[in-house]
């Protein structure tokens, strides 16, 4: 299923910017990578103040209706990366330097990510840690390698697939993922691989339904 990577992303941003201008924030506050929370009532998003911009960089979080903004865990300058994740039960944050656990919207504490801090090249890291549906281990590549750790980032093993972007399918026992531009299923027990598309463009983010039955994805060269 191909989806247009402007319909999916751009109103949700212009909603952000939109609750920047309604906040009367100075110009130049630049938000990105939105992530609605599963119950829907809630988006979290990273702020990066420009041009003088007073505005406090790091994580916030703000109602569905761009409404009530607030910062959850502030972060120095070049320390953004990636994509922020709900956990599949609302109650932590997922981003590249750790776990933010929440208390009532709050922040409550965050657990560092041990897997980053252990890789001599960080040029290495092509993918961003993602959740298991259970909410019990997390996804991520190196290279184009996949590995599966667990939550405290303790302990980590690498599967017998090769590819980029890799993501969870819903029943947990399964990945989608990428490898030279197109798209797979593969069991992570019997590592039997199903290849999805074979049309010679170059895709990203091949990311599934809830049911598991269609997955969305960007064709880069059309």
């Amino acid at each position: 299923m191909k989806t247009n990577k402007s319909f999916l992303i751009i109103p949700l941003l212009l909603l952000i910017m939109e609750s920047c201008g309604q906040l009367n924030e100075p110009p130049g506050n630049h938000s990105n990578f939105p992530a609605v929370s599963p119950d829907g009532q809630f988006i979290t998003y990273f702020c990066f103040p420009t041009n003088g911009d007073k505005t406090t960089r790091g994580v916030y979080i703000m109602s569905i209706d761009g409404n009530n903004k607030k910062l959850i865990y502030p972060q120095d300058y070049g320390s953004v990366h990636g994509w922020i994740s709900w956990s599949p039960f609302g109650r932590q944050l997922l981003i590249q330097e750790g776990i933010i656990t929440l208390h009532n919207n709050e922040f409550k504490e965050i657990r560092s990510n041990k897997i980053l801090d252990s890789i001599e090249d960080i040029s290495n890291y092509t993918g961003n840690f993602t959740w298991a549906p259970d909410g019990n281990s997390l996804l991520y590549n190196i290279k184009d390698s996949i590995y599966i750790c667990d939550t405290l980032f303790q302990h980590s093993r690498k599967l017998l697939l090769q590819g980029i972007g890799a993501y969870w399918m819903p029943d947990g026992e399964k990945l989608s993922y990428m490898r030279n531009g197109e798209i797979y299923i593969a069991d992570t027990v019997s590592y039997k691989e199903i290849q999805i598309t074979n049309d010679g463009n170059w895709k990203s983010a091949p990311i599934p339904s809830p049911d598991g039955t269609m997955l969305s994805y960007v064709i880069s060269n059309i």
